[in-house]
């Protein structure tokens, strides 16, 4: 039963694929009307701001605030009192994250597409 009903499906598909549909240019009014420019605009404004927080990181020495920190962070390590660590808690829930990361990239790849 389900064999004739996909027969008969693809030969109405394929019947109505042949046909064409006269629209007086409506279809192209349409496509030109999109809003391709709000993306365009976007994308430029992206780039725009990250040149921009670039250019103050280096303008503002972000880089040597940054070593300074971490250099720091490195030096106090040791006297810090830093609680038990249960090590395979830890494996778990980095585990976790990652795949949640994962999943969320290859989503929105697939999303996009």
């Amino acid at each position: 039963m389900t064999g004739d009903n996909d027969k008969l499906l693809e030969s109405f598909f394929q019947e109505a694929a042949r046909q064409t549909i006269e629209d007086n240019g409506f279809s192209q009014r349409v496509m030109h009307r999109l809003p391709w420019r709000a993306d365009r605009l976007a994308r430029v404004w992206t780039v725009f701001c990250v040149a921009l927080a670039v250019a103050l990181f280096i303008y503002l020495r972000g880089g040597e605030l940054l070593i300074t920190y971490i250099e720091v962070f490195v030096r106090t390590l040791p006297t810090m009192q830093l609680p038990h660590i249960n090590l395979p808690m830890l494996m778990v829930t980095a585990a976790t994250l990652l795949g949640v990361g994962i999943y969320e990239l290859l989503d929105n790849e697939r999303l996009s597409s």
